[in-house]
């Protein structure tokens, strides 16, 4: 168990349990930006650990520079999930000297997520959503949150839209295969698995357990009603 304190505007949370968040869902690596701060992201964990070694010296001495403890937030971001407590404590602190700006939602949320806490992930990318609607990468970030949450019919909303624009993209089909899963939508879960593997080659290992869930309640339900 981790226990990771850190402050937000509701006072002090524990974190634990770093790795709950994702369950069998994947997630874009490397992803091209469309708009917003994501190609900040590009800064190498040891850079981002010099640039907040940075700011903490600087902050010592400027402590109510709201830019300087933006910046540590962002170069938290940029280091890794095991800075992302301090991050979003350091993120706490510059909003609360004065810092806006919807980049801030997006730093959040995705810390928020990183941290296992996907009710404060998805309030931050909504607002995140507000400024970007059409940011692919919020949209299948807010899906995976919506379905953790049970909020079902909202991540089968997001995941539809996602896959008429990106019908052959293999992150989203196979995200789509799960959501539709839980929703009951088994046709539409296979043929997403399907759709990654038309080129006739064999489910690979990652596959193949949820390929063998949708397609034995399928063979099992033929003439059924739903």
């Amino acid at each position: 168990m981790i226990d990771r304190r850190y402050r937000t505007g509701d006072g002090v949370i524990v974190v634990a349990a770093l790795g709950l968040l994702l369950l069998t869902f994947r997630e874009y690596r490397g992803f091209t930006s469309t708009s917003g701060p994501i190609d900040v992201s590009a800064s190498s964990p040891i850079a981002a650990a010099a640039r907040m070694q940075s700011d903490k010296s600087y902050l010592l001495t400027h402590a109510d520079d709201f830019n300087a403890w933006t910046d540590l937030a962002i170069a938290c971001y940029q280091k890794g999930p095991d800075a992302y407590a301090e991050g979003l404590n350091a993120l706490d602190k510059a909003r609360k000297l004065g810092a806006t700006g919807d980049a801030l939602f997006w730093y959040a949320g995705v810390m928020f997520q990183g941290l296992g806490l996907p009710d404060y992930a998805i309030s931050e990318l909504e607002r995140y959503r507000h400024h970007y609607p059409d940011h692919r990468e919020t949209r299948a970030r807010l899906a995976n949150l919506y379905l953790q949450v049970k909020r079902t019919d909202e991540a089968w909303a997001l995941y539809e839209e996602l896959r008429k624009e990106n019908p052959k993209d293999p992150v989203i089909l196979y995200n789509y295969a799960i959501v539709a899963k839980e929703k009951g939508q088994w046709a539409d879960a296979y043929s997403a698995l399907a759709a990654l593997h038309q080129d006739g080659q064999p489910f690979p290992e990652s596959d193949a357990a949820l390929e063998k869930e949708i397609k034995s309640h399928m063979d099992e339900n033929v003439g059924k009603k739903p």
